[in-house]
């Protein structure tokens, strides 16, 4: 830990704590996880699965640079990206969407939307060529950077596996957050790459609603609404094709939902990218700011101007 100079804590949750640390190149985020209580077969697993995540290497995906124990806690240390979560950004978008009263449009537009989008199905699909599964793709999983670059972070509960999109693979835990889980691992089956994919709709839809499309009282009820797929229809200022791709995303089926590979190759999304070959690195253009990402040049102010 010497070589990190720690500036203050950036958020405390049930897997460890963030904090924020100066290196000699730069800021970076400290991941600390207490391992105390796991059997030397899950630490072992816990190893293996952080040196897998070390190794992944996409702009839009969180880089970890190293790992180390210190004090009983595994560090992870990655990326810092200056202008906070998608959440945050989502969250602030929604407040003052509730202070609007001459009826805008209360999500974001189009443009933005799928700016961010792109880049996050970008480094999912990298992430499962790897053959990694995220299995907790959220908003607040969803780092920017200043110049307005999204990346996929917190693969606190990834896994690899040989990955069938169709069919179930290994018996796996399911874990993630319950919104946000596909129906077949409410289900009690394997949450596999085309979970992901569910999870991607999921994003898509909050971007553009400002809500989540499955919300109930309790985790049966939300278990049981994710099961039924029935969403509310997104507002027709989004255009046909992306509300189409929306419910594609959140089909129930597994075997009717499109890959992170397929999405990048449909039009609406291969017109935000620089490169449309799904092959190779591919990213958007970057923003002048971070608040550009969700908000677009002409609204990039302190204060929401179009409410």
């Amino acid at each position: 830990m010497h070589q990190y100079s720690v500036q203050r804590r950036l958020g405390r949750g049930a897997c460890g704590e963030a904090l924020l640390a100066v290196h000699a190149d730069g800021l970076r985020v400290l991941k600390c996880v207490p391992i105390v209580g796991l059997s030397n077969q899950q630490q072992r697993s816990a190893y293996r699965e952080v040196e897998l995540l070390q190794s992944l290497s996409h702009q839009n995906v969180l880089r970890i640079y190293e790992s180390f124990m210190h004090r009983e806690h595994l560090v992870i240390v990655s990326d810092f990206c200056d202008a906070g979560d998608l959440d945050v950004l989502i969250t602030k978008r929604r407040d003052s969407a509730q202070a609007c009263s001459d009826g805008t449009q209360r999500g974001f537009s189009q443009p933005s939307v799928l700016g961010v989008f792109a880049q996050v199905a970008e480094g999912l699909h990298y992430v499962h060529y790897q053959r990694v599964v995220h299995r907790d793709l959220k908003s607040s999983n969803i780092f920017i950077t200043g110049r307005g670059v999204a990346k996929i972070g917190d693969f606190g509960v990834a896994i690899s596996q040989n990955l069938d999109f169709t069919t179930p693979g290994a018996e796996l835990p399911s874990v993630g957050t319950i919104h946000h889980l596909p129906p077949e691992v409410c289900n009690g089956e394997p949450h596999t790459a085309a979970g992901d994919c569910w999870a991607l709709g999921v994003l898509l839809y909050e971007m553009c609603a400002l809500e989540l499309p499955f919300t109930g009282s309790n985790v049966l009820a939300v278990a049981l609404r994710i099961t039924e797929g029935k969403i509310r229809a997104l507002p027709h200022s989004y255009s046909a094709e992306l509300r189409s791709l929306c419910k594609a995303l959140l089909t129930v089926s597994v075997s009717k939902r499109p890959t992170a590979a397929q999405v990048l190759m449909l039009p609406l999304v291969r017109s935000v990218l620089r490169k449309p070959d799904v092959n190779h690195s591919v990213s958007c253009k970057p923003p002048l700011s971070a608040e550009e990402v969700l908000l677009g040049p002409d609204k990039a102010q302190p204060v929401f101007k179009n409410c």
